[in-house]
Formats: structure tokens, sequence, C-alpha cells
């Protein structure tokens, strides 16, 4: 009887300990995921809005090269209108740098944006992370 009630006083606090580790496990893990969902969220953003800019630089024709019956790009006028549709779509993202090159066969479409980390920042050593998306669109003639 004595034996059980020393294994009984040894074992106090105990369960104390392993709920207090698994909060902490958790909490750990809790942010993590939200780092990684701002992660991800981030980049499908930015993803969407670089395709739309470089689908609507692919709209800026050579009108030269329609009338021959070709559909090369006009990089002046690609660029212009990937630069028209960034703009609009610039409010879909936080605080992107937007890179467009463009020449007579394709326009490319470099979004970067800083994401914020918060359980991330400070197991890494650092407070943000760049993402950064590549799109490219091309124009083409259907008979």
């Amino acid at each position: 009887m004595r034996r059980q009630l020393r294994l009984r006083r040894s074992a106090r606090g105990s369960v104390t300990v392993f709920v207090l580790g698994l909060t902490v496990a958790a909490v750990g893990f809790g942010g993590l995921a939200v780092d990684a969902w701002r992660l991800l969220a981030a980049r499908r953003g930015l993803s969407a809005v670089a395709d739309a800019v470089a689908t609507a630089g692919a709209n800026g024709l050579d009108p030269s090269s329609l009338r021959a019956g070709g559909a090369r790009l006009d990089p002046a006028i690609a660029r212009r209108l990937a630069l028209e549709e960034f703009a609009h779509q610039r409010a879909m993202v936080r605080d992107p740098s937007v890179s467009v090159a463009a020449d007579t066969n394709h326009v490319g479409v470099v979004l970067r944006e800083r994401v914020s980390l918060s359980l991330l920042g400070i197991l890494a050593g650092r407070d943000d992370v760049t993402v950064e998306v590549h799109a490219q669109a091309a124009p083409l003639r259907v008979p």
C-alpha cells in the first residue's frame, strides 16, 4: 500500500507537463500553418494577376502582321497593354513589383511581393519572404 502511495506522489504534475507540451506544440503548428497559408495565398494571388497581365499583353498585335496573315506582337503595344492591366489588377495584391518583357513572339511577366511572417519569421530569423511568380503568353493565330 505504501509503495502505491509513493508512486502516485512521484507521478504528480506529469499530466500538467504533458498538457503544457501539447499546448506549445499545437500553438507552434498553428503558427506554422498560418505562415504557410499566407505564402500560398500570396503566390496564388500573384499568379492570377501575372496571368491576366501576360494575357493582356499578348493582345498587343502588330497591325501590319495581321494584314499579312500573321500574329506577331508589337513589343511597345504589348508592354503598354500589360502595364495598363497591371494598374487595374494592382488592388488584388498588396505591394507588388512588376517586370514586363515583350518581343515579337511573347510577353513575359514577373511579379514579386514581400510577405510578412509570424512564427516562421522568428524561426528563420527573417521578418518577410519575397514571393515571385512568372507568367508568359503568346498570340495564337487561329484559322
